[in-house]
């Protein structure tokens, strides 16, 4: 409820694309109204994605103030949100803490069509689960018309049975490598055929490169220290916390979030994509902290985590507000 209001409530200034949605909500509800073509390329080609511009027009329909869509938007991707995190996280406090200041909070505020498609994409993990992959090629399909970068989330059903071993990291690493190897021929021919990605060609420079390698840090020190509280876990201990393969299955999504903001290091843009791996740590982190048996080591693992959290958002906010430009914040109260 307080995530929604802070969101809902915040000023048109809050959030770097929040003006730019804002701006664009009339031209965008009419743009169907016009001569409109529906063919796959243009489609594709679009700036913006044909599920964002029905999500966007049926709001406009309903009141043709943007506040509408702000409000709407913030309560249906924090309800997704958190309902993932009480599905599946053990430490529910825990869990929003960690979405509260390891950035992804902060990300929601600016970049909305992509924690639109989010929304999908966790559905698409929950049913995944399930092994229902039909109806995870629908949610993934439907994230994808609010956000084309969902497509990548595809990528699951390769993992899905994959154990974290080093013969998977090896290919998962070398799988970067070529990709930074190869990447302008990749994105070029990518580019040349959907116009709005042509940006991900854009290599990165000087500051660009701080928030994919803060990122990078971040996540493989979760992955390390993941990694450990399951080291020595007996197998009775490990599934009362996971499910089957899900302790796994979470890793790797951390291993595919560190390998994009590697190659992100490079070309910034391909930053955000990370976000459709990053919410595995909202579950993975607090639940490994429930394998380790010593109260004391836990206590202390915990606190530093909460200590970690705080210093991870004030610095970012303090030294780089343009990344989500939520603050100074202001409500439109």
């Amino acid at each position: 409820m307080f995530t929604t209001l802070v969101a809902a409530l915040r000023d048109y200034m809050v959030g770097s694309d929040t003006l730019t949605y804002v701006n664009l909500y009339k031209p965008l509800a009419n743009l169907l109204a016009g001569s409109y073509d529906f063919n796959i390329q243009n489609i594709i080609n679009s700036r913006f994605e044909l599920g964002y511009i029905y999500y966007d027009r049926f709001l406009y329909a309903v009141s043709e103030n943007p506040r509408l869509l702000i409000g709407i938007s913030s309560a249906i991707i924090y309800f997704a949100i958190f309902w993932y995190i009480c599905k599946f996280s053990r430490n529910v406090s825990l869990s929003t803490f960690i979405f509260l200041t390891f950035g992804m909070f902060a990300s929601s505020l600016s970049v909305l069509r992509q924690f639109l498609a989010l929304v999908f994409i966790l559905r698409a993990f929950d049913v995944l689960e399930k092994n229902k992959y039909l109806k995870f090629a629908v949610f993934v399909f439907l994230g994808f018309l609010f956000h084309k970068t969902a497509i990548i989330f595809m990528i699951m059903v390769l993992i899905k049975n994959k154990r974290f071993n080093s013969k998977n990291l090896t290919m998962m690493f070398g799988l970067t490598l070529l990709t930074i190897l190869f990447y302008n021929r990749i994105f070029s021919q990518i580019a040349s055929n959907i116009g709005s990605y042509d940006t991900y060609v854009v290599t990165s420079q000087g500051q660009a490169i701080i928030a994919p390698l803060l990122n990078a840090l971040l996540i493989a020190s979760i992955i390390i220290f993941c990694y450990l509280c399951k080291k020595n876990t007996s197998l009775d201990d490990y599934n009362k916390i996971f499910r089957d393969n899900e302790w796994n299955q979470l890793m790797l999504m951390l291993v595919i979030s560190l390998c994009i903001s590697i190659v992100a290091m490079k070309f910034n843009q391909l930053s955000r994509i990370s976000a459709y791996f990053d919410f595995a740590y909202l579950i993975l982190l607090p639940n490994s902290l429930l394998l380790l048996k010593n109260k004391s080591l836990k206590y202390i693992v915990t606190t530093g985590t909460i200590i970690l959290g705080y210093s991870y958002f004030l610095i970012i906010q303090i030294l780089r507000p343009e990344w989500s430009g939520i603050v100074p914040y202001h409500s439109f109260i």
